[in-house]
């Protein structure tokens, strides 16, 4: 499980409502029921008792519940006491990001608002031959296949379908794969992880895309849709600042339109309090990314 599981049967629990609840974490509702039963089978036990569409609370379900509120409680603490000891962090990262690049100015913003001492020497093109010990901290949509590398979850991000406000698809609250099948596609270059997930699902909705335009810029894929001149694969948290109010974003049906965000560090290598904290904050801003004002508007 991670955190962001933990947030969402928070968030589900709240409401006791599934559509509600998914409405209000900007997800579609198949993908937030698909991780909840996913939490539920990690668990061994039904949170929820459902009848229809009515949900609500099962007994192991409340006493979960109570569990999870503490446990989130008890990491914004750690994250208010961590950040009595910022003036102490300082130093240089050397940070491969793998994956979400549209999102790094803003991430790295908010990480030096906290820590304005720490310097970061910065990756973003590496292949399999990297050295291990080359990187403190990468972030990636692959495991990494190296030798003393090790790598964990840090969310599932769900892939949603970008279209310009004129398509035909635009006023639908979701899509399903099959409706695009016939579409004319923009995505980035083959050597881009995305495009890969693109193609994956795809094949997996039994059908291969027709690719009009492609780019190794998601700027360009954004002002391409917004001509009118395709649709887009469009991931909902790591692109959300490349997107503008021109393409309308569209939750996918199909719960295995998603992908998995990994944190990889360096088994042998001793971390500091400049990759401890990095690593801290990158498991708070992902896993309240989704609920965030700045998300809900794009």
């Amino acid at each position: 499980m991670d955190l962001l599981q933990l947030r969402y049967f928070q968030t589900v629990a709240k409401y006791e409502h599934m559509t509600k609840a998914a409405k209000s974490l900007y997800i579609s509702q198949p993908s937030l029921s698909k991780t909840i039963r996913t939490l539920e089978k990690e668990l061994g036990v039904d949170l929820f008792l459902r009848k229809g569409k009515s949900i609500k609370l099962s007994t192991a379900g409340k006493v979960y519940l109570e569990h999870v509120e503490k446990a989130l409680y008890s990491l914004e603490q750690g994250k208010k006491a961590l950040q009595g000891l910022q003036p102490h962090v300082f130093g240089t990262l050397h940070f491969s990001m793998l994956v979400g690049s549209p999102i790094l100015p803003e991430l790295l913003q908010k990480f030096s608002e906290i820590h304005p001492k720490v310097e970061f020497h910065i990756s973003q093109n590496i292949d399999g031959r990297e050295v291990p010990n080359s990187f403190d901290i990468c972030l990636s949509s692959s495991l990494i296949n190296l030798k003393n590398v090790e790598s964990t979850r840090l969310f599932t991000e769900r892939i949603m379908l970008g279209v310009p406000k004129s398509h035909h698809l635009a006023q639908k609250e979701t899509v399903s794969l099959k409706e695009i099948k016939n579409e004319r596609f923009i995505l980035l270059n083959e050597n881009k992880n995305l495009r890969k997930t693109a193609q994956s699902i795809c094949e997996l909705a039994g059908f291969s895309p027709t690719i009009s335009y492609e780019s190794d810029n998601p700027s360009t894929v954004r002002d391409l849709i917004n001509a009118g001149l395709g649709v887009s694969f469009i991931p909902s948290i790591t692109w959300h600042k490349v997107l503008n109010s021109s393409v309308v974003l569209l939750p996918i049906e199909e719960a295995f339109s998603e992908r998995n965000i990994y944190l990889s560090l360096p088994k042998e290598k001793q971390h500091s309090n400049v990759s401890l904290s990095f690593q801290t904050f990158l498991i708070d801003f992902f896993s309240k990314f989704t609920s965030s004002k700045d998300f809900k508007d794009t």
